[in-house]
């Protein structure tokens, strides 16, 4: 049925009635300014094959739940010819299939005020996730200044202290040792590769507390035995506790093997976290190997401070 002439309340009976969803379909009345204030519970309007002419905000004045507004084939040739403001916050509007003439860039005035209260409140709610990206921007592109302790490695009494066990041994006679003996400030003396290179004269636990202090590095080899070991875990734990006193980065966690997540330690999966270096091991593989090496020396050869304003490696 098509209507042509339709009074100004014309909608007064739907005032405060649950009406959700409207469709005006091949109609040609004329519309008037706030003709459907009274659908204040609209969410969808639907005109189609309607007769407009001129799409203005003051039609939907009082519309406050409206959301989405199709006009669609509705003979449209101009939108807010008068640049007022729009009181609809519209999440969807569809003009398809018009013959638009003109649209002035106030055309949709007032959804730009509701764009931009949006954006705002969106960028205060992430606030902290953006001015962290915009950090690690900035780090990418500026870098940052390492923070080196303020001690040499002469300064220490050991320059490598090894947490392992037994098992782990012929890998420090036969790859480890052989590679500190290359080094040039290589000195047996102040290098501990097993518990009988500790200082003799105090009980084991005060001498590896005084070692762990007094050397310049700590190397951890980490394999299947020792993540089962109590006693490795132990010295893990308070080599740990030293770092967290001095702020160094003085650990370096070498993977020997290819440990599953599900038996990993604790205090590992802490140090995996970001508490500082780690390399892994390969076998059969020389170039890996040559790799391993140059990379393990890097991470020997100074001891960086913690910077808690850095991301963690």
């Amino acid at each position: 049925m098509a209507i042509t002439d339709v009074p100004r309340d014309f909608f007064d009976p739907f005032r405060g009635k649950r009406l959700s969803y409207l469709l005006l379909q091949q109609n040609e009345f004329k519309c008037y300014p706030s003709i459907f204030a009274n659908l204040t519970s609209v969410y969808e309007m639907v005109l189609e094959t309607f007769h407009i002419g001129v799409l203005e905000p003051a039609f939907f004045d009082g519309m406050k739940e409206l959301r989405s507004l199709t006009a669609s084939n509705t003979k449209l040739e101009q939108i807010n010819p008068s640049g007022s403001s729009w009181k609809i916050d519209l999440r969807e509007l569809d003009l398809s299939e018009n013959n638009l003439q003109m649209l002035s860039p106030f055309a949709f005035k007032g959804f730009s005020v509701v764009i931009v209260v949006i954006v705002i409140v969106i960028v205060y709610h992430y606030r902290w996730q953006l001015r962290y990206k915009l950090f690690l921007l900035r780090l990418s592109i500026l870098g940052y200044r390492e923070i080196l302790d303020e001690y040499d490695r002469e300064d220490y009494d050991f320059d490598i202290y090894v947490i392992s066990t037994e098992d782990d041994e012929n890998w420090i006679q036969d790859k480890l040792k052989p590679y500190f003996q290359g080094l040039p400030y290589y000195k047996r003396s102040r290098n501990v590769f097993t518990e009988d290179d500790l200082p003799l004269g105090r009980h084991r636990m005060e001498t590896i507390d005084r070692v762990l202090q007094k050397s310049f590095k700590i190397l951890v080899l980490l394999s299947e035995t020792a993540c089962a070991d109590g006693w490795f875990l132990d010295c893990f734990r308070m080599a740990m506790d030293e770092v967290a006193d001095t702020q160094t980065e003085k650990i370096v966690v070498v993977f020997l093997q290819n440990i599953e997540e599900d038996v990993m330690p604790f205090y590992v999966r802490w140090y995996m976290g970001g508490q500082g270096p780690y390399v892994e091991w390969v076998e059969d593989d020389d170039e890996g190997q040559k790799y391993f090496w140059k990379r393990l020396e890097k991470c020997l050869s100074v001891n960086r401070k913690r910077n808690h304003l850095i991301p963690a490696e």
